[in-house]
């Protein structure tokens, strides 16, 4: 009897041990330009809210192999999370992970640069509206690095100035469309120009935002300078019945979100290109002003 108990007592234990094992996340850091594994790199955990944001829960340092590790009881199988390399004050984050569904993950971090040469906008959409007393300007930057680099940019006190966005004069409103809380920061006002703030890692970015000027003090043409050379520019105005000549070539009337627009397109910008697009005001709207 008493063996048996013991036994039992045993594979009880055994039994609870495993129901109380907990998951671990496991991985390691690297520099994919030298194919070096990272040791001493800050690794933060972050685990999802109700919101989809995720908070960030502990921080911890790779070995001198690269390799980092999570365990404990907090994680069970199932549970949306995200890990954040950290690396010359960049972070380097994962995408949405989920515990147990990975054996190791590879988080990739790159040096940094000031050079913007491997940059370039692969397609640029702007968004002109002309109403009756306001002129509304929508941008998405579509960026590409073909580098083995992050470029950072100029640092200006706390702040890297990376992107700068040429604006014209009187503008206001301005914001990130679809800005997260978080993002708050992601633009910079400095010397009289708008930055963007984010270093632009290998591979591609976006870069959205918006903002309106008050036709009292527009002068009719709105001016683009290209931030990088540019493959691609479409230009989309509304009223439709505007009308532009070279170097614009005219693609006809499309329809978003039930909005029609007059779409042009130019390919080609040279880095600091100035391009001027005449936006006619009618009648109506120089008699008010």
């Amino acid at each position: 009897m008493r063996t048996w108990a013991r036994v039992l007592l045993s594979t009880a234990f055994f039994l609870s041990s495993q129901s109380l094992a907990a998951e671990s996340i496991d991985g390691y850091v690297v520099n994919p330009a030298t194919d070096q594994r990272m040791a001493g790199i800050e690794v933060g955990f972050s685990i999802s809210g109700p919101d989809g944001s995720f908070s960030e829960m502990m921080r911890k340092s790779t070995d001198v192999d690269g390799r980092f590790s999570f365990s404990g009881p907090f994680l069970t199988d199932g549970m949306a999370y995200s890990l954040t390399a950290y690396y010359g004050d960049i972070p380097y984050a994962s995408s949405m992970l989920t515990v147990g569904a990975q054996r190791q993950v590879i988080l990739e971090v790159f040096d940094p640069t000031t050079d913007p040469g491997a940059v370039t906008v692969s397609s640029h959409h702007l968004f002109l509206t002309v109403g009756n007393e306001l002129l509304d300007v929508a941008q998405l930057m579509q960026l590409y690095n073909a580098g083995d680099s992050t470029f950072v940019g100029v640092h200006d006190a706390e702040t890297n100035l990376v992107t700068e966005l040429s604006l014209p004069e009187g503008v206001f409103n301005f914001r990130s469309a679809g800005q997260r809380p978080d993002e708050a920061g992601v633009f910079a006002h400095e010397h009289g120009s708008f930055f963007h703030t984010d270093p632009l890692l290998p591979g591609r970015s976006q870069i959205t935002f918006t903002f309106q000027i008050d036709l009292a003090e527009f002068t009719g043409t709105y001016q683009h300078v290209a931030p990088y050379h540019t493959e691609r520019m479409d230009i989309y105005l509304q009223p439709a019945s505007i009308e532009l000549g070279e170097p614009f070539h005219d693609l006809g009337t499309v329809t978003l979100h039930d909005q029609s627009y007059r779409r042009y397109h130019v390919n080609d910008l040279v880095l600091g290109k100035n391009l001027a697009i005449p936006l006619p005001m009618s009648r109506p709207i120089r008699w008010t002003l």
